[in-house]
């Protein structure tokens, strides 16, 4: 995933060298068995596809306002998401966060597996991304969870529960908890 404009700008060079490359063994008469020139071209043709799809996964989250996760494991690729898709340089957001560059550098190259919970919380704040939540709690493990982060209010909030087996259990017996501004307030099941 690219993560910062450098990195968009370094892939777009590497594939024009690549696309020259392609275009350079074409035109040279060095002798190699088709095979072997065919699968160089292919493997060179392969990069350039991944670095394009890439680049373009870049630019139309660059455009977003709306972003989907499956799984609480993925907040830390989301905190990225969220910080290019509000158009926020990695500088910009260690100077908000009263961090050095590097330090964003670092708990992004980990997807802020290395990050505290109040450093994930600050740069929740940092990047004005709103968590609100609401959970079912019952006996059974929650199988999925759907988590999405909608931009357009700057709300991040879950959508789906499913839980397995939840048939067996009355959803009237679930107590709740919804967490609006850092704050759990427990609402009675009735």
């Amino acid at each position: 995933m690219i993560k910062n404009k450098r990195q968009y700008n370094v892939t777009k060079k590497q594939i024009e060298k690549l696309k020259t490359a392609i275009e350079v063994a074409h035109q040279t008469t060095v002798q190699m068995p088709a095979e072997i020139f065919n699968a160089m071209i292919s493997g060179i043709q392969s990069q350039i596809e991944d670095m394009e799809q890439e680049i373009c996964e870049y630019e139309k989250l660059s455009q977003t306002r709306n972003l989907p996760i499956d799984d609480f494991s993925q907040i830390g690729q989301m905190l990225i998401q969220a910080r290019i898709a509000k158009g926020l340089t990695q500088t910009e957001l260690a100077e908000k966060c009263g961090l050095k560059s590097q330090q964003i550098q670092r708990y992004e190259e980990t997807s802020y597996t290395t990050a505290s919970l109040d450093r994930l919380t600050e740069i929740v704040k940092a990047l004005d991304v709103l968590f609100s939540a609401t959970v079912g709690f019952c006996n059974q493990p929650i199988e999925n969870l759907n988590i999405g982060w909608d931009l357009t209010g700057v709300n991040f909030q879950m959508s789906d529960i499913s839980v397995q087996d939840m048939s067996n259990t009355s959803e009237s017996s679930w107590p709740s908890r919804t967490l609006e501004d850092s704050e759990y307030e427990y609402k009675k099941a009735s």
